[in-house]
């Protein structure tokens, strides 16, 4: 029986479903705390059949840990970038579950990003630096609700990324052509690279 009756004549519920235990107690009657359990069975054999490893307290650094070590290091070439910037994810959220991030919380962390990663030739990085952490916060969210560890919305879906102008499309003309390519010669790793584009339209 689930539901038992306290010393001090209050009641309570405790049961167990797959190896986790839940309790509740302080019912006035036994038809009280019995209407609880069903409820709350009926909640918990949603969610684990829904999410087996479904946790709402799951923390995004918890999450990113996670993304980290099973998708970026098998999967991404990049994933030197990825760890500068899931470190910068977790300095700014800390200790917060994802399911109390607002979208207030990502436009505050947008503005975070510039004032704490410094571009290659400027104090701040760019536009395009910011919407790159951004894009990491969304992938990691994403694949914790893909991979069932988390499914509730995702916060950084409710905020616009920033318009970037697309970089100039630059020619090599023939007479540049003919002043650069005796220089690049001389440099044997470049070489191959080189002589590829200007000989696919590359």
């Amino acid at each position: 029986m689930s539901v038992k009756q306290l010393p001090e004549g209050t009641w309570y519920y405790r049961f167990q479903y797959v190896k986790r235990s839940y309790r509740k107690e302080g019912f006035r009657t036994k038809r009280e705390a019995e209407e609880a359990v069903i409820v709350k069975k009926a909640e918990v054999q949603r969610t684990e059949t829904y999410s087996p490893g479904y946790d709402d307290r799951l923390k995004l650094k918890d999450l990113a840990d996670i993304f980290y070590k099973e998708y970026v290091l098998p999967y991404k070439r990049s994933w030197k970038g990825d760890r500068a910037m899931i470190r910068i994810l977790k300095d700014f959220f800390g200790d917060k579950r994802i399911k109390d991030i607002t979208p207030r919380d990502v436009d505050a962390f947008r503005q975070y990003v510039p004032e704490t990663v410094k571009g290659k030739s400027k104090p701040k990085s760019s536009l395009s630096t910011v919407n790159r952490y951004h894009a990491e916060l969304k992938a990691i969210i994403n694949w914790g609700k893909k991979k069932r560890l988390y499914q509730g919305e995702n916060p950084a879906w409710g905020v616009a990324m920033a318009k970037v102008e697309k970089a100039r499309v630059r020619f090599l003309y023939p007479d540049e052509e003919k002043r650069l390519t005796p220089i690049v010669a001389k440099a044997s790793r470049l070489w191959p690279f080189y002589v590829m584009g200007p000989h696919t339209g590359m």
